[in-house]
């Protein structure tokens, strides 16, 4: 069973994509202009942008996604992981979110999204490339630590090198991490013995350097929750979190100069930095970027826009790509109209594909069309993205299982260790708790037969259901009490 990047490998040959790839270069040589892209609907935009950023990734070009809202770029950073799934360029696609997040009427910060953006920073700072990375408007609102203050508060460990633990000590405590036994908590620490637990805010894992005096011997991640080590890494940049209180520059200061944008409209982006900067009340003003600064990037860049684009405030290279895509049929899980709209695009000479995440659903609905008549009527691709579409450049189907049947597609955000760690360290203190107080309660018998323990309100008058009562207890490994009558 193939996966999506077959798919992709086939979408990439469109003369759509071919002359999207020869514009961008040109425009690269003349260091600017706008390049107005038409027809991609659906998760036809993250693939053609996929297709692109690999061409352009052999020149180690950064490439920067901007889209409309948290959720746009949450589904549109899924559709590149699934699409770079054991590629060579995995890691190399990063999401930039704010640290803030929406509760309510107000916005918190969150630790998530703190160590997926110092991640982003310090690999901007230590110029890693290629990148390409998927944000929004009111993620790049907020200004940075500039490039040197990031290379000042971080250091990288490698496996086979030289650690000095007192000094590693002194500079995570000076930077603000906490010594604790056991690491659950982003900023967290702990030595023990030969082995150095860190939780860094620039990696989304928990980190295990495990020395033979002082030298490196190993660098793995690990589980918060179980404390178990996931992977075995060749080196891991160690930073806290990115502070504000210095000097701090807007996040395209950051990117380099070759970077390419990809967003669906400047203006529209403009206006949603400028609402967000005003909604942050309790924040100085200078701290965020003007939005009308952001509607000068084509004098400077690439930028690719999707969406409705105005020609006055476009670059002077000014350059349409046409794509010609749909997107997929609804369908309600009726597979008499599954099947009679299969055999119309198979009539005219498109391949259909559908893609799903388990091999049994892609049998499933296999299993559905061949009882009705349609055998070998699709292709399976295991992996799906966000939203199917056909395109007539290629005829060609990308159909998802979950709009077949009408179920919500959910994004899953890989980066929620710093969640999981406060969950297993309030479990672990709960059980510490709760062991606490069934051993007082025990104190004394006649305490725990009258029902002054709080988990027996009342009193029990006959010495039999006292008995019983105490009989259940044990079963759940509490010591049993001789009954008193």
């Amino acid at each position: 069973m193939t996966d999506l990047s077959f798919f992709e490998k086939a979408f990439a040959q469109s003369e759509g994509v071919k002359r999207l790839y020869n514009d961008v270069c040109e425009l690269r040589n003349n260091n600017n202009g706008t390049i107005k892209v038409c027809g991609l609907q659906g998760s036809s935009r993250a693939i053609a942008a996929h297709s692109l950023f690999c061409k352009l990734a052999k020149e180690d070009v950064c490439f920067v996604a901007v889209l409309d809202s948290y959720d746009d770029a949450a589904y549109f950073f899924q559709d590149f992981q699934k699409l770079s799934h054991n590629g060579i360029l995995g890691n190399n696609i990063v999401f930039f979110p704010s640290e803030t997040k929406r509760k309510g009427n107000n916005f918190v910060r969150d630790e998530d999204n703190i160590i997926m953006r110092t991640e982003v920073l310090g690999r901007l700072a230590h110029k890693d490339s290629p990148l390409a990375i998927i944000t929004y408007p009111q993620a790049i609102a907020k200004k940075v630590p500039g490039a040197e203050e990031v290379s000042k508060r971080s250091f990288t460990v490698k496996e086979n090198s030289c650690l000095d633990v007192a000094e590693t000590e002194n500079k995570l405590r000076e930077w603000g991490f906490k010594p604790v036994d056991y690491v659950y908590a982003p900023g967290e620490y702990a030595v023990r013995g030969s082995i150095i637990d860190i939780f860094s805010y620039s990696c989304p894992d928990p980190i295990r350097i495990d020395l033979f005096g002082d030298d490196v011997e190993s660098v793995r991640t690990f589980d918060v929750t179980t404390q178990l080590s996931i992977e075995k890494i060749s080196s891991i940049i160690i930073a806290p979190q990115a502070s504000s209180s210095g000097k701090t520059v807007p996040i395209t200061n950051l990117f380099p100069d070759n970077t390419v944008y990809f967003t669906g409209n400047l203006a529209f982006d403009a206006a949603k930095i400028d609402e967000y900067k005003d909604s942050m009340t309790e924040d100085k003003p200078e701290d965020y970027i003007v939005g009308e600064a952001f509607l000068g990037l084509p004098c400077k860049n690439v930028v690719i826009e999707c969406g409705v684009t105005q020609d006055a405030k476009a670059g002077k290279h000014t350059r349409t790509v046409s794509f010609h895509t749909s997107r997929q049929p609804l369908y309600h899980k009726d597979f008499d109209l599954v099947k009679s709209s299969f055999e119309e695009f198979n009539s005219k000479g498109y391949k259909i594909y559908i893609a799903a995440d388990s091999a049994k659903q892609l049998e499933r609905i296999a299993s559905a069309l061949e009882g009705i008549g349609a055998a070998n009527i699709f292709t399976p691709l295991l992996g799906t993205v966000h939203s199917g579409f056909c395109s007539d450049d290629i005829k060609t189907c990308l159909f998802t299982d979950h709009e077949i049947f009408d179920r919500f597609h959910r994004y899953n955000m890989k980066e929620n260790s710093a969640r999981n760690g406060k969950n297993a360290l309030t479990l672990k203190r709960n059980k510490r708790l709760a062991g606490r107080r069934l051993c007082g309660s025990f104190r004394s018998r006649n305490r725990y037969i009258y029902g002054t323990c709080p988990y027996r309100r009342r009193q029990f008058p006959s010495g039999i259901y006292k008995t019983c009562l105490l009989r259940r207890r044990h079963s759940h490994g509490v010591h049993q009490f001789p009954s008193q009558t």
